[in-house]
């Protein structure tokens, strides 16, 4: 899914808690738009490039010519990084890990919507461990 989506999406939800949860809500903007990193990261893994422009080139033309790729590790939107997110949040129970979470819920909720819409569920591991055995 594209950024300007997650950035849209996650900014209406912020300015809808805005009045509750005050500045908080740029954690929520930032896990719900930032998490995307990892798309980045991968890129530099796979081909030792760190142009982030090239990395967002190579990525758009995936995105817009619907390209079949390798499934690809994006270790922010894997299972084991949500359980971490959802542990802290229920340790810590305050509004600032509240706001991560929720930033992390809506973006994963947006980029699974995405994938089924579009026939992709195989587009991306979504278990370290998964990856590990595919490995």
């Amino acid at each position: 899914m594209l950024v300007s989506r997650h950035a849209i999406a996650t900014l209406i939800l912020a300015v809808i808690l805005f009045p509750i949860y005050e500045f908080k809500v740029l954690l929520l903007f930032a896990f719900g738009v930032f998490i995307d990193f990892d798309h980045y990261l991968d890129y530099v893994f796979n081909t030792k490039n760190f142009n982030p422009i090239k990395a967002y080139k190579v990525h758009m033309n995936e995105f817009e010519n619907n390209l079949e790729v390798p499934k690809k590790l994006h270790l922010f939107h894997v299972v084991e990084f949500w359980i971490l997110i959802l542990a802290l949040t229920l340790i810590f129970k305050n509004d600032y890990f509240y706001m991560i979470s929720l930033g992390l819920i809506l973006h994963l909720s947006m980029d699974f919507i995405d994938m089924f819409k579009n026939h992709q569920e195989n587009s991306r591991y979504l278990s370290l461990i998964h990856y590990f055995i595919d490995k």
